[in-house]
């Protein structure tokens, strides 16, 4: 899934701790406010206190005529036009220090227009854009810069706050990107910690609201034999209170660079996905752009919690966690939590929601080469690792094909080698008219040209809990044997010795009202005649609840195959 061009692309939910953390950030920044002794000179306040110094935007325009080599040159020269929201960003880059930047009362309401992607390079840096102190955003910032692949304002450092501000017409409205050059020389071993971006409107961002993304150059990187690897960490993100219109999602993605993420926290976002297909509400991966693969970029201690998210498209995943996609190897996702979450994926008119997926947890899979065949070396996303993942107490519902989706290997890649274990699916409702697959369990999944997905692992997995209702009484779409309120599949068409083994199912409630599904919870060793030697083994039930099936529990070796094998036992 695409984030942001060369760097990637994927209703009020708003989680009382959440809330609770906007009106701690709003308090703070109150305090310091009165706390300060200011002299203000031409839009420039000098504080004496830990805040630094503040500077207020006083004009509308985005040129840069004013003297910016520090705030007091500023403040003796601000240009004709007053201070501008370019000449503060350039004075918080010349003069790196803590500052906050805030807006005059005459700008609420207004449009500033953006020509250059403004860059926090300096660190330390609050903007904030409620002028009026009522919680909500007061400036917009539209975009006039003339590039495909615009940016509304770029984090380039680390202890910076946006809040507050309208964002409008952007391809990305906010990136986290260690490269404030966009040069041929990309940075290193750098790290960007402790930002915060809150309360903010993003409309119209076609490819990401907010983007995560390894820095990327023409220099490096496929098709040259020098892999774009660059060893930065982005540590303690915060995104938080945002209300996400007409874009694209949250993404957070690193190439194969060497690059890590730790500790990051999405929570009481607001996300309405364009119409336009093959979105992510919230995604979080590696390997995203095939010109990094090099280096494997470990993604650790992630919290995405009581976010909304609705879709009216194809193609769209609600929440994706994964281990590596594209061209992406031996990396590790873990430490996970996905909980409290509203998604909400519908058709497009009477087509159908084709590949839309509620909640996907994978290592990998969407190899880069199905879509650019012409990159060499060939790589497929193998021997990468999610594990430690817990999905609980979210609702899923809408017109989908899958609710909850773990995969190991697949998508068109063969992927091979990959593992995904330790997983808690856990007090979730999922309810749709058109999923026969509430919750599904696949290794495999399709060949690359000659290769096949091979070795595939899904292990110690608990489904417990979950209160699944499925369909309104017609005929579901897709094959009749994989339907199913519970699904465990060890290996699809050309797959071999995939396994899925080691997993409690327990105390879920399946409601099917599916024509023709002859049970709630179904094992398959593996599906198709080119298929070999998968398995689904170990798998303890207890205490579930089916209705609307002539059977609770279907077990088939083989669909068309014969090498495959399906089992409750073998633990």
């Amino acid at each position: 899934m695409k984030l942001s061009g060369k760097p990637r692309q994927v209703r009020n939910g708003h989680s009382r701790g959440a809330t609770k953390r906007t009106a701690a950030l709003l308090a703070l920044a109150a305090g310091l406010a009165l706390a300060a002794t200011i002299i203000a000179v031409d839009g420039i306040e000098e504080e004496a206190s830990a805040a630094g110094t503040t500077i207020v935007v006083t004009g509308a325009s985005d040129d840069i005529n004013g003297d910016t080599s520090s705030a007091q040159a500023l403040a003796a020269n601000p240009g004709m036009d007053g201070v501008s929201f370019g000449e503060a960003i350039e004075v918080a880059n010349n003069d790196p220090g803590a500052y906050s930047i805030g807006f005059a009362a005459g700008l609420k309401g207004k449009t500033i227009t953006l020509r250059r992607i403004p860059v926090l390079a300096g660190g330390g840096v609050s903007i904030e854009g409620d002028i009026d102190g009522d919680g909500g955003p007061d400036v917009r910032l539209g975009n006039g810069q003339q590039t495909r692949w615009s940016r509304g304002i770029q984090i380039s450092s680390s202890g910076n706050r946006l809040h507050g501000l309208i964002l409008q017409g952007f391809a990305t409205g906010v990136a986290i990107d260690a490269d404030a050059t966009q040069g041929d020389v990309l940075p290193t071993h750098r790290t960007l910690a402790d930002n915060v971006i809150s309360n903010l409107r993003i409309r119209d961002s076609r490819v990401n609201s907010v983007a995560l993304v390894s820095s990327a150059s023409t220099a490096c990187g496929l098709p040259d034999p020098d892999p774009c690897r660059t060893y930065n960490a982005f540590q303690d993100t915060t995104i938080a209170d945002n209300t996400v219109v007409r874009s694209g999602g949250i993404g957070l993605s690193l190439g194969n660079s060497g690059d890590r993420i730790e500790r990051a926290t999405i929570t009481g976002n607001d996300i309405q996905l364009q119409k336009a297909g093959y979105l992510g509400g919230i995604t979080v991966e590696q390997g995203g752009d095939p010109g990094t693969d090099g280096v494997p970029a470990p993604i650790s201690e992630v919290l995405i919690a009581n976010n909304t998210i609705e879709g009216k498209g194809r193609g769209m995943e609600g929440i994706a966690v994964a281990a590596g996609v594209g061209r992406a190897q031996g990396n590790t996702t873990e430490g996970v939590r996905v909980r409290g979450n509203r998604v909400k994926l519908v058709r497009p008119g009477r087509r159908d929601c084709v590949a839309c997926q509620g909640i996907v947890l994978r290592a990998g899979s969407d190899t880069a080469e199905a879509t650019e065949p012409g990159l060499r070396p060939r790589l497929t996303p193998d021997r990468n690792l999610l594990r430690d993942v817990k999905v609980t107490g979210n609702r899923v519902s809408g017109e989908l094909d899958f609710g909850v989706f773990v995969q190991a290997g697949g998508g068109g890649a063969a992927g091979s080698r990959n593992r995904v274990r330790e997983v808690t699916v856990e007090r979730n409702v999922i309810t749709s008219r058109d999923v026969a697959k509430a919750v599904a369990l696949e290794t495999g999944g399709a060949h690359y040209g000659r290769r096949w997905a091979t070795g595939n692992l899904i292990t110690d997995l608990t489904l417990r809990s979950n209160t699944i209702e499925n369909g309104s009484g017609h005929r579901p779409r897709g094959k009749l044997a994989e339907q199913a309120g519970v699904l465990l599949k060890g290996g699809d068409d050309r797959s071999r010795r995939g396994l899925i083994r080691d997993v409690v199912i327990k105390r879920n409630r399946i409601k099917n009202r599916l024509k023709a599904v002859r049970a709630g919870i179904k094992l398959i060793g593996g599906r198709g005649r080119t298929a070999k030697n998968n398995r689904v083994a170990c798998v303890r039930l207890a205490g579930n609840r089916v209705k609307g099936t002539p059977r609770a529990v279907s077990v088939r070796s083989n669909l068309e195959g014969s090498t495959n094998r399906a089992s409750r036992g073998g633990c």
